[in-house]
């Protein structure tokens, strides 16, 4: 997949790569109740924005939702403003 999701061919077959890097930024994009199968994840990182003290929040929701998808022990990072994350 491309940076849009969009499933990448060449030379006239889908391109293979890992996912995990997509995966996350799914997981943290998407809002509870967006993955029919698994309801419960989804970090809904938007509803952070503008937010005063939810630093905490988010890292907990991001760790705990990544942990869910099979991630063991992945860092949370913010680093001002910006959240990064090593799985």
């Amino acid at each position: 997949m491309d940076e849009n999701f969009d499933i990448s061919v060449k030379d006239g077959t889908f391109e293979v790569g890992t996912t995990d890097e997509q995966n996350v930024q799914l997981i943290v994009c998407s809002n509870k109740g967006e993955f029919k199968e698994y309801p419960h994840l989804g970090v809904g990182a938007i509803n952070y924005l503008k937010s005063v003290g939810k630093e905490k929040v988010l890292k907990r929701a991001v760790r705990v939702n990544l942990q869910m998808d099979g991630y063991n022990n992945p860092n949370v990072i913010m680093d001002n403003g910006q959240l990064k994350i090593e799985i």
